[in-house]
This record gives structure tokens, sequence and C-alpha cells, in this order.
């Protein structure tokens, strides 16, 4: 399980990045910035991650997203970097900076500057003194629930959850013991037939709803997968 110092500095970079790739649209939380403001503002983050002592952290492909001029690049692709935004929740709550995680209906939008002091009298020693890593136990809970969202989001089309019940198809694709994950989510009622979603069954959202379910399960079970390896952070793959 990684310490608390490396899963601090990641979850420091990851909302450092967030910040980065949204410098690509010009209107930025409705004020509209000139590329000159909004290149002067991708130096000023690549520089305070420097003066940190963090740029040694960056992966190459992260090193490369900083270091990219803004409108230089591509433009989508680099904008479509934000969703690492979601891994930065199950970081902090790994951390015990939060109380709970989030639902997987929405995409995550706390504001987590404040929280890593990012911007402000930042100190990773202050950081490191606040913390309080979760027990491994809790982490790996977490993660098998992340685990089960991801796969039922992957498998949105498969008619089987129409016929049947969807704790026999748990059982029948993972095992007897992920019926305990499942009583812990508190999502499965009786013998419904699918996971519930403010109480409507996953089958019976729209495409988009779906689509950022995947999304937020995606990114909370590639942080939470991290946190419990000793891979690096590019280095994680997903089996679900």
């Amino acid at each position: 399980m990684k310490r608390a110092e490396e899963i601090i500095i990641r979850a420091i970079l990851l909302v450092c990045l967030s910040d980065r790739a949204a410098l690509e649209k010009g209107t930025i939380e409705g004020i509209t910035y000139s590329l000159e403001q909004r290149e002067g503002q991708r130096k000023a983050i690549y520089q305070w991650i420097i003066d940190k002592g963090y740029s040694d952290f960056l992966t190459s492909e992260e090193k490369r997203l900083v270091e990219q001029e803004v409108g230089k690049g591509n433009t989508s692709e680099i904008l479509s970097k934000q969703i690492q935004y979601e891994a930065v929740e199950p970081l902090l709550w790994s951390l015990g900076f939060i109380d709970t995680l989030s639902s997987y209906k929405d995409f995550v939008i706390e504001d987590f500057h404040p929280i890593l002091e990012i911007g402000g009298n930042h100190s990773l020693e202050n950081l490191l003194l606040k913390s309080e890593l979760r027990d491994r136990e809790d982490v790996y809970l977490q993660n098998e629930i992340a685990i089960l969202w991801h796969w039922r989001t992957k498998e949105s089309n498969n008619p089987v959850f129409s016929t049947h019940p969807v704790k026999e198809v748990i059982v029948s694709t993972f095992g007897d013991a992920y019926l305990k994950i499942v009583k812990k989510m508190n999502l499965v009622k009786g013998e419904h037939k699918d996971f519930l979603v403010d109480g409507r069954a996953f089958e019976e959202l729209n495409a988009e709803d779906q689509a950022r379910i995947q999304l937020v399960a995606y990114w909370r079970q590639y942080a939470l997968e991290w946190v419990i390896s000793d891979e690096a952070w590019e280095d994680i793959e997903l089996t679900t």
C-alpha cells in the first residue's frame, strides 16, 4: 500500500494537471481569458510544481502536458485529461481528508485546492500531519465496489441483466465472495435484477448517464488500485 506522502503528491499533481488541461478553453468558470493569460498561467502552474519539488513525480506524459504551450497541442486530447480529476477524491478519502466518497452517478465538482493547499500556504509536512491513512481493509472494500460498478458499466449492453438477478450474474462472474461486497454496497434490494441508481435500474438509464458512471467508476478503481499496489501510476492496468 502506498505511503501517505506518495498519495498526497499524486493528488496534488492530478489537480494541477486538471488545471493545466482546462487552460485550453478560452472561458474558465465564466471568465474569458486571452491566450497570453492562459499561457502565463500554464507557466505558473509548472513553476509551482517545480518549486515544491513535485516535478520528479510527473509521468513522462504528464510532463509533456505541462510543458505543452497552450493552444499549440491537440486541444481535444488535452481537455480529455481533465477527467482524471475523478481520481482525486478517492485519493483524498484514503488519506482521511474527506469522510465519504460521493455517488457514482455524478462527476465530482468539489474544489480540492484548499484541502491540498494548492496556491496557498502550501506545506507537504503539514498535509502529512493532517493525514490519517485508512485501514487497508476499508480501501480494499471500496476498490471492490468500484470494480463491480466498472464491470457493470462495461456490460451495459449485456441482455443477461434483463433475465437474471444481478446477484446471480455477479456470483457466476466473480464468485460467492462478492455477495458480501454487494450487501455492503446497499444498492441492490431484494431480487432486483440490477444495480439501483436513485431508485432506477442501471439498465433503464440513458446512454449519457451510463457513460458518466463508467468514467467515475473507472477512475475511482484506477486510483484505489494504485493506492493498494506497488505499481507506478502510469503502470496500473484494470482487468475489469
